[in-house]
């Protein structure tokens, strides 16, 4: 299947709703997170790099908190995805609710 057919059908199954951020501010500058990586999935990262500086970065440790935090910077994207294909035209707007 061509790489943008599933990325539609993907992006369809999430909502186009700006989520709630979870992490605050302080809770970020305390886990020093670097300002780029301040997104909606900070709440994530901030066990996942707890994990990774108790197991010293061990590539088969924090397995579980490693996969929660990268599908949802992947549902992230296609939240993106999704608005730029509303943006474009190439979906109706209505199709922003959950499917």
């Amino acid at each position: 299947m061509p790489t943008n057919e599933r990325l539609a059908r993907d992006a369809m199954k999430v909502s186009t709703e700006e989520p709630v951020m979870q992490a605050t501010q302080a809770e970020m500058e305390a886990a020093r997170i670097p300002l780029g990586w301040r997104d909606y999935c900070a709440h994530l990262l901030i066990p996942l790099n707890k994990c990774r500086t108790k197991e010293l970065y061990l590539p088969w440790k924090c397995q579980h908190e490693k996969h929660v935090y990268e599908l949802c910077q992947y549902e992230e994207f296609l939240r993106r995805y999704k608005r730029a294909m509303i943006a474009r035209g190439e979906i109706p707007a209505d199709s922003q609710a959950h499917q």
